[in-house]
């Protein structure tokens, strides 16, 4: 994401890995759950589905159900009404791995640091431990279930906005189960947020959109207590960073 440091040759090798993450054996992703819950995936919880919706660098997502008495009262489903949750576990043996490319990337930032168009741009030691610390923050998703409470709590008086309830029980540093928004929508609050969908055709849902998106980048995403959000494009003042002239 930091177009502005690298030259161009090294940004478009990079991106050719950005979307390429296969997903993990899911007997490798269940000893990852079950060793956290201390319990077996079948006690915890009433359906989990084995295939993975979605994969990333550090973990990936599957749909599951558990036991919500509220949900079950509730719920008028648009989609997905057999899986109440989603369930975001980290990949196994993660932090080796972390560790393992942190001390490779540190010494090539090294040699990166002795080569003058990327030295005279950016501090790269500095940089490295920048990285360093956001990637370990992001690995914590207990940090990141509290995060996600304050952003409701922010930004839930805004129509068409709808943050997931964290379960808390069904929780630990590696796995983090949601609500499954789109399988809870009642029909009234899908009423409210179908004209999202249709934006394109309303230009004022784009201000409303602009308007969320510009007041957490105005800082009322981040009251104390929340973490820093990894770097943007081009923020030629982050540390590391040297000003262009």
């Amino acid at each position: 994401s930091r177009v502005d440091v690298l030259p161009p040759e090294f940004i478009r090798e990079l991106e050719g890995l950005q979307d390429e993450v296969p997903a993990e054996v899911f007997s490798d992703i269940r000893a990852v759950a079950e060793n956290d819950f201390g319990m077996l995936l079948s006690e915890k919880f009433d359906l989990f589905n084995e295939t993975p919706l979605a994969a990333a660098s550090l973990g990936q997502v599957h749909l599951a159900r558990i036991n919500d008495e509220e949900y079950s009262q509730n719920i008028q489903s648009t989609l997905s009404s057999e899986y109440n949750v989603v369930v975001k576990v980290q990949r196994p043996r993660i932090e080796e791995i972390i560790a393992t490319d942190l001390s490779a990337l540190r010494t090539v930032g090294k040699w990166l640091q002795r080569y003058r168009p990327i030295s005279k741009r950016a501090n790269v030691p500095q940089l490295l431990d920048e990285f360093t610390k956001i990637l370990y923050e992001e690995i914590d998703y207990l940090a990141e279930g509290r995060n996600a409470e304050i952003f409701a709590q922010n930004f839930g008086h805004y129509q068409g906005v709808r943050a997931p309830k964290i379960y808390w029980s069904h929780s630990t540093k590696r796995v983090l189960t949601l609500e499954n928004v789109l399988a809870a929508m009642s029909r009234p609050l899908a009423s409210r947020i179908a004209p999202w969908r249709a934006s394109e055709r309303n230009p004022r849902r784009h201000d409303s959109l602009l308007e969320v998106a510009a007041n957490g980048r105005g800082g009322r995403l981040r009251p104390p207590g929340v973490q820093r959000p990894r770097p943007a494009h081009g923020g030629a003042s982050r540390p590391g960073i040297r000003r262009c002239r």
